[in-house]
């Protein structure tokens, strides 16, 4: 079980959502990361409980992501971001945790695939969004088939 790793490719691109508007990352420099999944508990396996012994992360430092805000200088708004409900690699998506550290004007936070985060509320000022983040991908090893695909999908709400 300890020898174990799978590997994680998460795109930096996505889908729309339904009333959301999606934004563009067409400027952030990397388009595929490729990380290796190890056990998050590998060291003293007694009194684990199944969830513990099952649970896989993987780290993806230093991931440069530039949001095109062009068309939303002056607005108010609030950003999001978020996970689809179906990652490909997975036999319950919903059981993959995605949590990120930021450097810049975006928030740190966590989210579950299907849902989204909160990662910026305010004036939008600048036309590109840079930020780098350090994600951690969290999964369930008995839901998770081979490699994982996923993408961060960023979206914009006005409230102006």
């Amino acid at each position: 079980m300890k020898g174990r790793c799978l590997a994680v490719i998460v795109l930096l691109a996505g889908v729309s959502a339904q009333a959301l508007e999606q934004l563009d990352e067409l400027g952030s420099p990397q388009g595929q990361i490729q990380a290796e999944f190890v056990w998050k508990f590998d060291r003293e396996l007694v009194d684990l409980t199944d969830a513990q012994l099952n649970a896989l992360i993987a780290r993806v430092p230093n991931v440069e992501t530039r949001l095109d805000t062009r068309p939303f200088l002056g607005r108010q708004a609030r950003i999001y971001l978020a996970l689809p409900n179906f990652v490909p690699g997975t036999t319950a998506s919903s059981t993959l945790l995605l949590s990120w550290q930021t450097r810049g004007p975006l928030s740190e936070g966590t989210v579950v695939a299907g849902n989204r985060t909160v990662v910026f509320e305010g004036t939008i000022d600048t036309p590109i969004i840079v930020e780098y983040m350090d994600f951690l991908v969290e999964a369930d090893a008995r839901n998770v088939d081979n490699t994982l695909r996923f993408e961060p999908i960023y979206e914009i709400e006005l409230l102006d």
